[in-house]
């Protein structure tokens, strides 16, 4: 770019496609990364509270097609989407769009997760994240999960 710009991060829910990322991707690298938390409509609608999943695949689908690091990134809310067939579902999405990487991250927001003064999970997360790795690489998709998120993993800081 003209200032001197060699990189640009966007982070956005992706409901509105923004055209000028297409002026901005000949110019300098372009991250993407879009929160949509779901692989169906109907878990979307739960977490996003509006029913914008279709516009969401349309855009998804335009920003694929650009000279771009597009990342998509799912967090984990418990009771609503996180099933592995939640998580299947949006692995497929995915695939069929052409997306490459994702993120996988559990929602900071739920109480329970720091009952203890500490940062605990779910034991049952544990085969989430396993799974979830596992449809990635089967579907060429580049997994990744925060680093501290990977250090309770590793300690196995869990809850029942």
């Amino acid at each position: 770019m003209e200032n001197g710009v060699k990189r640009v991060e966007i982070a956005t829910n992706g409901i509105k496609y923004l055209p000028i990322i297409e002026q901005i991707c000949t110019k300098t690298f372009v991250d993407i990364n879009i929160s949509i938390d779901a692989g169906t409509r109907e878990t979307y609608k739960k977490i996003k509270t509006v029913d914008k999943f279709n516009e969401l695949i349309e855009n998804l689908k335009k920003y694929a097609k650009l000279p771009l690091l597009l990342r998509l990134k799912y967090i984990l809310v418990r009771g609503i989407n996180d099933t592995k067939e939640e998580i299947e579902n949006y692995i497929n999405l995915m695939k069929e769009i052409g997306i490459k990487n994702s993120e996988l991250m559990i929602d900071q927001c739920d109480n329970e997760f720091l009952s203890s003064g500490e940062f605990r999970i779910p034991q049952y997360y544990y085969e989430l994240f396993d799974f979830y790795k596992k449809k990635c690489k089967e579907n060429d998709i580049e997994p990744h999960i925060w680093e501290y998120i990977e250090e309770i993993l590793a300690k196995g800081e869990f809850f029942k």
